[in-house]
């Protein structure tokens, strides 16, 4: 009978202990947790990300910017296109056009009409691009940083990739001739046209001549 009560004293006293140390346990492991996560909470974050953070958000602003003056550009664009029964109102109809604010007051009523039925069409002044010559000298627009550099001779290879959709037969000739006059020719691989679906009668007829 002793024997019996010492087991079952000993026995209790283990499960006591053993529920103890479970106790004891389960309150480090969540003591070390909540320690952990405070040192995680309170590291500041480097500079270097903030800085990209402030980057990016400036980016992402200035294409913002760039976008709603893209849109009221259009906006102008939709408000300036002709009805139907316009071309019988005569030249105010379009003598108020932000296309003659700073250009083309010497020209003709019948050439005005034809540059705005253009500017309305491509969205850009393609009268004007059609009288520019395919060898216009052009301001270099590269900052300080990059021209001043000074490159390797024997660098890779290029591709250049034209690809447009009724654009003015003028800006693709220019655009060309640009790219050729302007690459060094040991450089240039090869000038690919891809002309993506256009419906313009020029411009589908120079596909036919060039086999695009």
């Amino acid at each position: 009978m002793a024997c019996t009560r010492r087991t079952k004293t000993l026995v209790s006293t283990c499960v006591i202990l053993s529920g103890m140390t479970n106790i004891v346990c389960l309150l480090y492991v969540g003591w070390v947790t909540n320690y952990i996560a405070n040192i995680y909470i309170k590291v500041p974050m480097p500079l270097q990300d903030r800085k990209f953070e402030g980057d990016k958000r400036g980016d992402t602003l200035r294409i913002i910017e760039r976008l709603d003056r893209l849109e009221n550009v259009v906006n102008q664009h939709i408000q300036e296109a002709p009805g139907r029964g316009e071309d019988s109102q005569g030249d105010a109809s379009f003598l108020d056009s932000s296309l003659f604010a700073h250009w083309g007051q010497d020209l003709s009523p019948e050439n005005r009409r034809v540059a705005l039925k253009l500017f309305q069409y491509y969205g850009y002044n393609s009268y004007l691009s059609d009288r520019l010559s395919l060898d216009r000298p052009i301001p270099d627009l590269r900052p300080d940083g990059c021209r001043n550099m000074s490159y390797p001779f024997n660098l890779p290879q290029v591709s250049i990739v034209f690809i447009f959709v009724n654009e003015a037969l003028s800006v693709i000739l220019r655009s060309i001739h640009s790219a050729i006059s302007r690459t060094p020719s040991h450089l240039l691989k090869e000038i690919v046209l891809v002309d993506d679906n256009s419906n313009n009668e020029k411009i589908t007829q120079k596909d036919k001549e060039l086999n695009l």
